[in-house]
């Protein structure tokens, strides 16, 4: 795998990422305002060649290098060569990694796109791209965000230091240092619901799981707050959680999907966060607030009616994809020579590159 970006503009990718997360902050509006300008750009405009060049030498450089069957895209940013070329894979491929459809996905160097919703599938082929190369899979989640596991065994909550017999509030987002107003809402959550247990997800944000658990240090209901950092268990808390509040990023949204969690997603800012929001929503598996105020009655409508809390448990399983990665993974295969639906060998490439949440173009080298 490859973060292409860090690779070839090193600074001009630490600059962006900090623009991305200080815009959070400071100044969403101006990141909004950024996507919705460049949201409809026609592929062969002057402005989507300009937002496709970064990374060009090096991704060819490896081309040239690897020799891969496939390259696969989860960041629209499509530098590769065009058809013809001698160092074109036989197979490039795009997962469309939000719920909205920027049109830097649409590009004529995809041979395959993977939509993360009908909709969006939709979408493509009103844009013009021939049918036989969209395939809705779903935005791909890791093992274990099934709702057909929910809540099958609570026992494992027991393990890790919960009450098997109490709700479960799971609350993510404190690792982008984003989610302000999260801590109050916490305070009355504990405080009008005794029988409520929370789990604050913080990620590698250290300094705000530091003051989470210093803020309720001594209250008597600092018992039912689990402040975690980084958790690998992360599916096993949504198959448990009665509801999950979070940001609305693409991947976080597919994982609440895949769980079957309902969803509370909480200031989606301008961008595709927001047009994700709006989707959730739309399609009755989102309720989305902006106040932690909000926040709270969201989430206790959900606590005190069993059957809105079924309800849309129902709704997000039945848009949830968990074999998404899976689907991917044999439709990629069935279109490289030489497969017949039983296991193919694949040596990996010796590319080593580093990963981040969400963004980055993966190049993947499948030789046979």
């Amino acid at each position: 795998m490859v973060d292409l970006m860090a690779e070839a503009h090193p600074l001009l990718d630490a600059l962006s990422r900090c623009f991305y997360r200080s815009s959070y902050r400071l100044f969403p509006g101006v990141y909004g305002w950024l996507y919705e300008r460049t949201r409809l750009a026609a592929p062969g405009s002057a402005l989507a060649a300009v937002l496709h060049a970064p990374g060009r030498r090096r991704l060819r450089q490896l081309l040239r290098e690897e020799r891969p069957d496939l390259v696969l895209h989860t960041f629209p940013l499509f530098p590769g060569p065009p058809a013809g070329s001698p160092d074109r894979p036989a197979l490039t491929a795009a997962i469309v990694t939000d719920y909205d459809l920027h049109r830097r996905w649409v590009h004529p160097g995809i041979d395959r796109y993977y939509a993360a919703s009908e909709e969006m599938k939709s979408e493509l082929l009103a844009e013009g791209v021939p049918e036989e190369r969209v395939c809705f899979a779903g935005i791909p989640v890791r093992p274990g965000f099934d709702a057909r596991r929910r809540g099958s065994d609570r026992s494992a909550l027991e393990r890790r230091g919960f009450d098997p017999e109490l709700p479960l509030v799971l609350l993510m987002g404190g690792g982008a240092g984003i989610l302000g107003g999260l801590l109050p809402a916490c305070g009355r959550l504990l405080a009008e619901r005794p029988q409520v247990q929370l789990a604050l997800v913080c990620g590698r944000n250290e300094a705000f799981a530091r003051d989470a658990r210093r803020r309720f240090a001594g209250r008597p209901d600092s018992g039912r707050l689990h402040v975690l950092g980084y958790v690998e268990e992360l599916p096993e808390l949504m198959l448990h959680a009665a509801c999950l509040v979070t940001k609305p990023g693409g991947l976080t949204i597919a994982e609440g999907l895949a769980a079957g969690v309902p969803l509370v997603l909480y200031r989606p800012v301008p961008g595709q966060e927001r047009r994700n929001a709006a989707y959730a929503a739309r399609l009755g598996a989102a309720a989305v607030v902006r106040t932690p105020d909000a926040l709270v009655e969201a989430v206790l409508k959900l606590l005190d009616d069993p059957e809105r809390l079924k309800e849309s448990a129902r709704r997000t399983g039945a848009l949830g994809r968990p074999d998404g990665a899976g689907r991917i993974a044999d439709d990629l295969l069935q279109r490289l020579e030489g497969y017949t639906g039983k296991e193919r060998p694949i040596r990996p490439s010796s590319v080593q590159g580093g990963t981040s949440d969400e963004g980055n173009t993966i190049a993947a080298a499948l030789r046979s």
